[in-house]
């Protein structure tokens, strides 16, 4: 059990570190029962709000499905303020490196809007496509629409995982998928990209898999 609890704390830690947002195991397990935040340095309170919003997650399935509500929730959850639609203009992403802009998303509340409700919609009725498939494209989806102004990856990583136990392939919500990405995470943000620029799903869909696996 105490293995059990772990993972979704490492877990946490990993998805936070893809955004350079850094903390200890250390700290983490140290204030992982913290009764307030107060005295916890800003990543480690961060990471831990990812911890919380994937256990709030896991548990808003037994009332409701997967949905555009349950990402605002989680966003929320991690920045510790209520999260809506970007309304700035012009939201590019660049790359760390080169600070190269390397990626517009869609702009404008009603198009954010409309965008996310096709993706819930999908999200909810995908066919008979496999379900890692499924979560591969969800998570492009996601990121591809960019609905929030910060926290968009951590979201849709903790998306990921519940959507893995929504669809019966985790039982608890174990699983060190943020690992697998961060020891790629080049990979990860180019293949990505390679999506929308090249059309290119095989390559995104095999990364996935073999993430999960």
């Amino acid at each position: 059990m105490i293995l059990i609890n772990s993972i979704p704390l490492l877990e946490a830690q990993a998805s936070s570190e893809i955004e350079n947002i850094v903390t200890t195991g250390d700290h983490l397990f140290r204030f992982a029962d913290a009764p307030s935040e107060a005295g916890i340095d800003p990543a480690t309170k961060e990471t831990l709000r990812r911890r919380t919003a994937l256990a709030n997650d896991f548990a808003s399935l037994a009332s409701r499905p997967l949905s555009t509500r349950t990402a605002f929730d989680i966003c929320a959850t991690i920045k510790g303020v209520d999260m809506d639609v970007r309304r700035a203009p012009r939201t590019a992403l660049a790359n760390d490196r080169t600070g190269e802009d390397v990626y517009t998303p869609p702009e404008g509340e009603t198009r954010l809007r409309d965008l996310l409700s096709n993706w819930e919609r999908w999200l909810q009725d995908f066919g008979d496509i496999d379900p890692l498939v499924a979560l591969a494209a969800q998570h492009y989806l996601f990121e591809a629409i960019h609905p929030f102004t910060d926290g968009n990856g951590r979201t849709g990583r903790v998306l990921n995982l519940t959507f893995l136990v929504e669809q019966g392939l985790l039982d608890i919500r174990a699983l060190y998928l943020s690992r697998a990405i961060i020891r790629r995470k080049s990979d990860y943000y180019r293949l990505v990209l390679d999506v929308t620029t090249r059309g290119a799903c095989g390559p995104w869909i095999t990364f996935v898999i073999e993430a999960v696996a």
